[in-house]
């Protein structure tokens, strides 16, 4: 799944939802690369969809036009599969939502981030008291972390597994994640980040605030979630409470009939061989190779 690149197309499920979403099963073959999560680069941080040869299957306008600029055509805004959630799995109504729901800026395979877990943690009891703090599964699976959390009141959750190539992915990891989000009404974050606009589009209220490290981090993965200094991700999200819909492509989202055209999900065999030669192209030339071999090692770690 790493060489054909599907295994990062199947984060949280998307190709499975959005395979159900056009009347298909499991997780489709894509010839091509879907964005996975939100950036404030092109879509696939560090700017890597706009130096990447294949097919590119983004969320946005933004990072459609990002990665025409830099001059690659073969790319298409076709909403977050967020979007496309309600229509597989209808939201039941949560009646008197309240609380406080936390999402911590984490590490990744590839960009690290200093620990400020216990500063975070004082932080959001001075400011809100007891809240409910959502890690990633990384952060979730250190003892320390969720122990620097729970030391000051806080309860500690996750979402599961939303990572395809360990044991125990979960594909309805985006539903899981919504359900929860429906019982709070206000989200805070220590930066700019997918669950706050995954949030933001279900209504609750959005505060970004809160220590942040960014000693250890690569300048390019720095730019990737909190940009490159020409907009302030975080203040805009008080500015424009309905960015969400620019960020996640909701007039970017497809017919079941549109998305399948082209996803390539109407012909028979879709395995396409200019693909591989594109997804091959793209390994050897290093604009995806350094993040693959992370990945691949880590795959290799959790087996």
């Amino acid at each position: 799944m790493q060489l054909s690149a599907q295994a990062e197309n199947r984060f949280y499920g998307h190709v499975h939802l959005l395979a159900k979403y056009c009347g298909l099963e499991g997780s489709p073959w894509i010839n091509g690369y879907l964005q996975h999560g939100w950036n404030a680069t092109d879509g696939f941080g560090n700017y890597l969809g706009s130096r990447r040869t294949a097919n590119k299957f983004v969320w946005s306008k933004r990072c459609e036009s990002i990665i025409k600029e830099n001059g690659k055509k073969n790319v298409f805004a076709i909403g977050a599969p967020w979007l496309y959630l309600p229509d597989v799995y209808p939201q039941v109504s949560v009646p008197n939502r309240s609380g406080v729901v936390a999402y911590p800026a984490h590490s990744s395979t590839g960009a690290k981030l200093g620990d400020t877990s216990l500063e975070y943690a004082n932080f959001l009891n001075h400011k809100y008291g007891e809240v409910t703090v959502v890690l990633h599964r990384y952060d979730f699976a250190k003892t320390q972390i969720i122990q620097n959390y729970e030391s000051v009141g806080h309860s500690v959750k996750t979402h599961g597994n939303g990572t395809p190539w360990e044991s125990g992915f979960d594909p309805m990891f985006l539903k899981n994640q919504r359900d929860l989000l429906s019982n709070f009404s206000t989200v805070v974050s220590n930066s700019m980040s997918t669950p706050v606009l995954y949030a933001s589009s279900l209504g609750l209220k959005v505060e970004i605030g809160g220590p942040i490290d960014y000693s250890v981090t690569n300048p390019d993965d720095k730019a990737s979630q909190a940009g490159d200094g020409k907009t302030n991700w975080n203040s805009l999200i008080y500015q424009r409470p309905d960015l969400w819909k620019e960020e996640l492509g909701i007039d970017c989202k497809k017919s079941p009939q549109e998305l399948r055209e082209i996803l390539g999900w109407n012909k028979k065999s879709n395995i396409s061989t200019t693909f591989f030669l594109a997804r091959a192209k793209d390994l050897i030339t290093g604009s995806n190779k350094s993040i693959s071999l992370e990945v691949f090692k880590s795959g290799m770690r959790n087996k």
